[in-house]
Formats: C-alpha cells, structure tokens, sequence
C-alpha cells in the first residue's frame, strides 16, 4: 500500500502527460487539415439606381473569403476610361473581408475618355490566399455630362 501511494503522482504525472499529448496532436492535426477552400466572394452595387451623372455617383463593394483575401491581386477596371486602378495599401493589409461604400466616380466627370459615353463598365477581380480568382463585371448606365471643360481649350 505504501508502494502505490508512493507511485500514485508518478502514475497521475504520466496519465496527464498521455492525455495533454493526444490533446495537442488532434488539435494540431485539426489545424493543418484545411477545410474546402471557397473562392472569394465580390458584390459591387451603386446608388442612385438608374441612370445616374458621374458626380453623383457612388459604388459600395463587399469582398470576402473563408480563409483570406490576398489584396496584392486586386484590380478594378473603368473600361470605357480605360483605367486599372490597384488596391492602396495592398502590401499592408490582411484580412478575409473588405467593405467600402466611399467608391466615387465623380472625377471621371470631365475625362476625355468618358465623353459622349453612356456607360460605365466596372471589372472586379481579386484572389484569395490560395490562388483562386473571382472577378464580376457590372455595366452602369450614365446620363451624359451636360456641361463639360474641353482641357485643350486655350484662354487667350
């Protein structure tokens, strides 16, 4: 008797040791299996609905994903402008979800580019961390401006 109670905290120490390893390796395990991997998610909507002038004109995009977005790949497109516009901030940020509705187009009012168009097509993509790519394409209809500065134009 005074033999086991003497192995007793021994037998404990091992017993909780045995249980605290199988703990930390199904945990781990866990941790390297990935579950499905879902591509990115992007939904871009705008305001006011209808045909709209550039100035008053406003974007809301929503991105997300299951695992992380990797926002070195983003890209948004203005076709009939002919821009490519990159993600600011793009080496700094992390995360599995962006959300701004502060997109503004009201300096495409006076491009060259944009007059006479009535249309405004909008290309986003972006890839998450595992290398899968979404991209949409959404066409707003715009009002011509109704009053535009031709740059070339000279005071004299």
């Amino acid at each position: 008797m005074q033999t086991l109670i003497k192995r007793l905290p021994i037998a404990l120490a091992i017993v909780i040791l045995v249980v605290m390893t199988g703990i930390i390796i199904t945990r781990g395990a866990a941790s390297f299996s990935r579950s499905t991997d879902a591509p990115p998610t992007i939904e871009f909507t705008w305001s006011p609905a209808g045909t709209v002038s550039l100035q008053d004109l406003r974007g809301h995009i929503h991105i997300t994903d299951d695992h992380a977005l990797n926002f070195k790949t983003y890209k948004m497109t203005l076709v009939e402008a002919k821009r490519t516009l990159p993600f600011p901030l793009a080496d700094q940020i992390i995360g599995k979800e962006y959300d701004d509705d502060r997109v503004y187009f009201s300096l495409l009012a006076n491009d060259p580019q944009m007059s006479g168009k009535d249309k405004l097509t909008v290309q986003i993509e972006i890839a998450d961390d595992a290398g899968q790519k979404t991209s949409i394409e959404r066409v707003i209809n715009i009002k011509p401006p109704a009053f535009r500065i031709d740059p070339t134009m000279q005071i004299k």
